[in-house]
């Protein structure tokens, strides 16, 4: 956790949200694999469609093909590893993936690169939130041994101060 948030604070400077770090910036690749990950150990499946709705899982996965493509662009034009998608690189890989040369293509590639970071960051930040959030099975029995009312009104239930009664 402190991990992401250093990794974080260090690419949420402007100059990186201009010419953003694929792979380590906010919502990037890096973000993903922590985000599957935490999905594969707290759920215990790859299939994200089991953790999202199907018009979610959809639009994340093409989000992820779309950062993955700009990055295998960036390593082939650069003949290295090349994270940074600088001015300079946006201008050469725009056209390569589809868009318009010049500075309206750039645009619209760099559009699809927020909306798809952004869709990132809300499913690792969430999957991430969701499963500090949730017990385990093993505390969810604990939790439910040691459930308590504390008075006619209110108990203790799976660890959560809640109503004694649903409330409608």
């Amino acid at each position: 956790m402190r991990e992401i948030c250093q990794r974080h604070s260090k690419y949420s400077d402007p100059a990186f949200i201009l010419e953003p770090n694929v792979k380590d910036g906010i919502g990037g690749l890096r973000d993903f694999q922590i985000g599957r990950w935490m999905v594969r150990a707290k759920y215990g499946t790859d299939r994200l469609e089991s953790v999202l709705f199907p018009d979610h899982s959809r639009s994340l996965e093409g989000s992820v093909e779309f950062l993955w493509a700009v990055r295998h662009q960036l390593h082939l034009l650069s003949g290295r590893r090349q994270d940074d998608l600088t001015f300079e690189w946006q201008e050469k890989v725009a056209p390569i993936l589809g868009y318009a040369p010049g500075e309206k293509g750039i645009e619209e590639m760099m559009r699809r690169y927020q909306l798809s970071t952004q869709r990132i960051d809300l499913f690792s930040s969430g999957v991430l939130e969701r499963a500090l959030a949730e017990p385990s099975g093993i505390r969810r029995l604990l939790f439910h041994v040691r459930r308590g009312k504390i008075d006619k009104t209110f108990e203790i239930r799976e660890g959560r101060f809640t109503f004694s009664t649903p409330r409608f």
